[in-house]
């Protein structure tokens, strides 16, 4: 094979090996993209559950009336007392 031919064998392979890295991160933006898409529906589902689960806190507290505070209380007490002990 003649010089000429080498030099344009490479020249060639460059801009091959060019477009194949362009598509490499075409292809990697878009699963980036996808995976922050998917993040973003995830973060608001996980917003979601935390407020139905503050909400159905209020509704039991609603429902169980003034003892439920002093449930609460003992609760919280509870779990002080625990991290008090094992700290």
């Amino acid at each position: 094979m003649s010089p000429d031919k080498n030099t344009r064998r490479s020249l060639l392979s460059v801009p091959r090996s060019l477009l194949n890295a362009a598509r490499r991160i075409t292809d990697t933006r878009a699963q980036i993209e996808r995976l922050a898409q998917q993040h973003d529906h995830l973060s608001r589902q996980l917003d979601q559950l935390k407020e139905d689960k503050h909400t159905l806190q209020n509704k039991n507290i609603n429902d169980a009336g003034p003892m439920a505070v002093w449930d609460i209380l003992a609760g919280d007490l509870e779990k002080l007392v625990e991290k008090l002990t094992h700290d």
